[in-house]
């Protein structure tokens, strides 16, 4: 066989494998993703408890309107 040849197959058989190798990959995601989907989660048809809403609320003004370091410091601004 000449140089050429073989170093056409390397490519072509590197191709192939690679793209076997994604077709895989993303076949396995897919696969997962509708298995994962066949369940319910955690909290399913049960009611928010204890202020969950409300707490997720205050948590994110908290965040995005003090700077860090006074995030878990009770004071006027932040009503721990």
């Amino acid at each position: 066989k000449s140089h050429a040849a073989t170093d056409w197959q390397d490519k072509s058989t590197s191709v192939y494998m690679r793209s076997t190798a994604t077709t895989t990959t993303i076949v396995a995601a897919v696969l997962l993703r509708a298995c994962v989907s066949l369940h319910g989660y955690s909290g399913e048809g049960v009611p928010p408890m204890y202020g969950d809403f409300e707490a997720q609320r205050h948590w994110m003004e908290v965040t995005v309107n003090l700077p860090a370091e006074r995030w878990y410091v009770h004071g006027p601004d932040n009503d721990l």
